[in-house]
């Protein structure tokens, strides 16, 4: 193992693991659990966050890191420091994640192959959901009516839950074509913001 711009680096045969130096993960640690403590993050603590966590891992945990990063660079707007939901979310998961010194080993070599192609979408009234996976030339379809129950699940919304619908029309489309999906690349299409996060989960699920 070797360091090289204050980032570990450990090589094997089958690929190479990047870890941040352990000193900078400990004093990320102590910033997110005071401002998870304080329930406060200023503009400029969270612009240099998101700096340093950009710099290190945003591109780890296939991009998910990246998806993390959102709601803390938004923060940086947000003069009175309150913190929303999205952002605990984000800073717990940069919490568990530093403290389980968690790292993503890259291969030397990835055949990943053609990509396949799976668009989503949902409707808000009647909630109804669909996805159409396009893969090696062939095209497939799947669509769902959630019940009742499953649908008051979500919380109450003026746009008919549509974020939540959407977003589990992704989840749908890869439970349906799961054993075409598997080992594959898969660039998911939703006009809907929040699904990146999603996007990024589901992506290290089928790999």
């Amino acid at each position: 193992m070797f360091s090289l711009l204050q980032v570990d680096i450990k090589m094997s045969k089958k690929g190479y693991k990047c870890k941040p130096k352990r000193a900078k993960v400990t004093k990320w640690i102590a910033q997110l659990e005071e401002a998870l403590h304080k329930e406060h993050l200023s503009p400029g603590d969270a612009s240099k966050l998101a700096g340093k966590l950009s710099w290190a891992c945003s591109k780890l945990f296939r991009k998910l890191g990246r998806a993390m990063l959102r709601p803390i660079h938004d923060q940086k707007t947000r003069l009175d420091g309150h913190m929303s939901f999205e952002l605990c979310r984000a800073l717990q998961w940069w919490l568990d994640t530093l403290q389980s010194g968690l790292c993503e080993r890259r291969a030397w070599h990835v055949d990943e192959g053609q990509p396949v192609q799976l668009f989503c979408d949902a409707s808000g009234c009647p909630a109804h959901l669909g996805a159409v996976l396009l893969i090696d030339g062939q095209c497939y379809f799947t669509h769902y009516a959630p019940p009742g129950h499953l649908v008051a699940k979500f919380k109450r919304r003026r746009d008919n839950q549509i974020m939540g619908l959407e977003l589990l029309s992704i989840s749908l489309g890869f439970s349906t074509f799961e054993e075409l999906l598997r080992g594959r690349k898969v660039v998911v299409h939703s006009d809907n913001t929040g699904s990146e996060a999603s996007r990024s989960l589901l992506s290290c699920c089928v790999a």
